[in-house]
């Protein structure tokens, strides 16, 4: 692996039509950047960037790449977050040099239209997508992005439905894993469950490990109560991505159910350890009562009560009704 890294980023260098080779420093750290960026370590990529630009500050696709590393930071922080701003507004900086440095690089609008996303900047978001449209129909990746606007939005680019927007990335790119999970989703969400499951189908003969499409396959039949293709759909995500928070609590609601208390307790603990999941917080408590641990069930009702998601959430109600007597039983016994 290491040694593929390193030859797409002398490629990579190349491309900017230099006449001279890269030093030996620049070449490690651009093919290690790369490298770390595909095994989605972040920080280490964008440090790894940063070094190649100190030491040569022309190369213009070595920005998009630390810009688009930027945006995968922010997303990780969290929306709304100052760290996540910083983030963003560096990333769009960046973006602009990029682009000052090559102009015909139609890669850049579709890069800061996805951060003009991030941003819920739409209007900017759809100038930005339709200047890399008249420059490029032939990219996949754009017609994904363009997909995350409001319909309305679509005319501009010649279509009228999310659906054919997310088809024509495919047809481009038959390998395009998040076109087929954005494509499930949309059948979904408008109950046309037997498309939904054809085209997960299709994402899982391409990639049979794709956590994302076996989740998602997993949901479909939940809803049409095929309980043990479910569970083999979550067995075998876990057993390529064990920490995949959402299959996590969903095992953790079949082990409850079956009053596997003790599998489920810690289904639910890891859960929350991987993704502060309120609801995990609430159902550990919920076995603590069961197991006659009050003292635990108080503790994991208070952080059920930190993630409260507003004054209708029911189930941080409850548990605050249920600390409340938690409360007022252990001052009665005292």
């Amino acid at each position: 692996i290491n040694q593929t890294a390193q030859l797409i980023g002398n490629d990579h260098y190349k491309s900017e039509g230099s006449l001279s080779l890269p030093s030996c420093e620049l070449w490690q750290n651009l093919g290690s950047a790369i490298y770390h960026e595909a095994r989605n370590e972040w920080v280490y990529s964008e440090n790894l960037y940063r070094d190649v630009l100190i030491i040569d500050s022309t190369i213009s696709s070595v920005y998009k790449n630390l810009a688009f590393v930027l945006m995968q930071q922010s997303l990780i922080e969290g929306s709304g977050g100052q760290i996540a701003l910083d983030k963003l507004y560096n990333a769009e900086t960046i973006l602009k040099r990029a682009h000052r440095l090559n102009p015909t690089d139609t890669d850049v609008y579709r890069l800061l239209g996805t951060l003009y996303i991030h941003h819920e900047w739409w209007n900017r978001a759809e100038e930005a997508f339709l200047k890399a449209f008249q420059g490029n129909q032939e990219d996949p990746f754009l017609y994904f992005f363009i997909s995350r606007l409001h319909p309305s939005r679509f005319r501009r680019f010649g279509f009228r439905t999310r659906e054919s927007l997310l088809k024509n990335a495919i047809k481009i790119n038959p390998a395009l894993v998040w076109a087929y999970l954005s494509l499930g989703e949309e059948y979904y969400f408008k109950q046309k469950y037997r498309e939904s499951e054809k085209i997960i189908h299709q994402l899982l003969t391409i990639c049979p490990n794709s956590g994302d499409g076996l989740f998602m396959l997993g949901k479909l039949y939940l809803l049409q109560n095929e309980w043990v293709k479910m569970i083999r759909c979550y067995e075998r995500i876990l057993k390529v991505t064990p920490n995949f928070p959402d299959v996590l609590y969903n095992m953790g609601i079949m082990a409850y159910h079956e009053r596997k208390l003790d599998q489920a307790l810690t289904f639910f603990k890891r859960a929350m350890e991987l993704d502060n999941n309120s609801g995990a917080a609430f159902y550990r408590a919920k076995i603590f009562e069961l197991m006659g641990e009050v003292d635990s069930a108080a503790v994991m009702y208070r952080e059920r009560l930190k993630l409260r998601k507003g004054p209708y959430d029911n189930y941080a109600n409850e548990a605050a009704e249920n600390l409340r007597i938690y409360l007022q039983t252990k001052e009665a016994t005292h």
